[in-house]
Order: C-alpha cells, then structure tokens, then sequence
C-alpha cells in the first residue's frame, strides 16, 4: 500500500488521509477524506449563491462534498439563497420568507432572500441581485450558524467568495 502525504489546513491535517490503493490499480480503497475518528471534527461553513434543489454544476458538486463531509463526521452549514435559478422564480414553498432552515443530506442549509432576477435580465440587475446574497447571507443567516473552523466561498459568483471572506473574520 501506498500512503498519500498528508496536507495541513490552518495547522490541521484535513486532505487527502491514508490513501491505501489495491494492487494493480490507482484508485483509493476508501474515501480520501478523513474520518473524525482520526481526527477532530470539524464545523464546515459553505457559502454559494447556488445549491440544491437548483439545476447545474455548482449545486449538486456542494451538495455531493456536504454529503461526503457529513459522512466523515464533520459538521456542514450552508448559507445559500431560496432556489430560483435559471428561470428567477422561487418555488412557492419558499416565498413570502426571510430565512429558512431545512436539513439536505446531514447538512444544515440555512436560506435568505435575495433580489431574484429572471434569466436574461440586464447585467446591472443580476449584479444587485447578487450583490444582496452578501447581505441577506451576513445579516440573516450567518447569526444562525453559529462559529466555524473553515469558511468555504463557492463560485460562480465572487460575492460568494467575498461573502465567505467577511463571514470568517
């Protein structure tokens, strides 16, 4: 067997963690993610504009990490906004909110209002309406969620990243 070296995160060794690989093959015999039983767990904050139920790349890949985190023992919070891509209505199970706490997977995914624009707005409103995901996620949900070790911002939207920069300060 074949041990991976182990990587250090904020003086924690996180990624990738014995990594033993079956005779004749390159793949991993287990997850590469590391059990709490080997090491501490960890609270986990995941903040995206996008996620679950919404269609597209960025949510089902959080979704599928979240999953494998809570697998592995860690705690997974995700600060996202109510789904309405790529059509910009909300679903009526989520309107007339503020917030909204709901469990996906093991993870706690906490919602906020945005500025919703329709697909195909102009740059300047989808700008506004992404603009607010800093603020609704900040003001509204981040309160809720309570403290982290790692704040992860998710693409494509900078203000994710952004609003994940503030939230860990």
């Amino acid at each position: 067997p074949r041990a991976a070296s182990r990587r250090t995160f904020g003086g924690r060794g996180i990624l990738p963690c014995d990594r033993s690989v079956r005779a004749g093959t390159t793949r991993p015999t287990r997850s590469v993610y590391c059990d709490a039983t080997r090491h501490a767990p960890m609270k986990i904050a995941i903040l995206s504009h996008y996620f679950a139920p919404e269609p597209g790349a960025t949510g089902a890949r959080l979704l599928e990490l979240s999953r494998e985190w809570v697998h592995a023992g860690h705690s997974v919070r995700v600060l996202t906004c109510f789904p309405n891509h790529p059509t910009g209505i909300v679903p009526p199970e989520y309107r007339h909110k503020l917030t909204q706490h709901e469990i996906l997977e093991g993870a706690d995914v906490f919602r906020s209002m945005i500025y919703v624009t329709p697909g195909g707005s102009g740059s300047l409103r989808r700008l506004i309406g992404q603009m607010t995901f800093i603020v609704s996620s900040l003001m509204l949900s981040a309160p809720r969620v309570g403290a982290i070790d790692v704040a992860i911002g998710s693409s494509p939207t900078l203000f994710s990243a952004v609003a994940a920069c503030l939230f860990s300060m």
